[in-house]
């Protein structure tokens, strides 16, 4: 077995937690950044 294939598993759960939760946030301020620097988008997703 290759010593990486002994950690992932342990290693990989904490990152996804974290990973998740900083992806969902990252995409949330990206799409509010987003929207407020694009007047478009800030008007379509009030009607919307």
């Amino acid at each position: 077995q290759r010593p990486g294939e002994d950690t992932p598993t342990d290693a990989l759960k904490p990152k996804k937690n974290l990973s998740g939760k900083q992806k969902i946030n990252q995409c949330r301020l990206k799409i509010i950044a987003f929207m407020h620097n694009t007047p478009i988008f800030a008007k379509s997703e009030v009607t919307v």
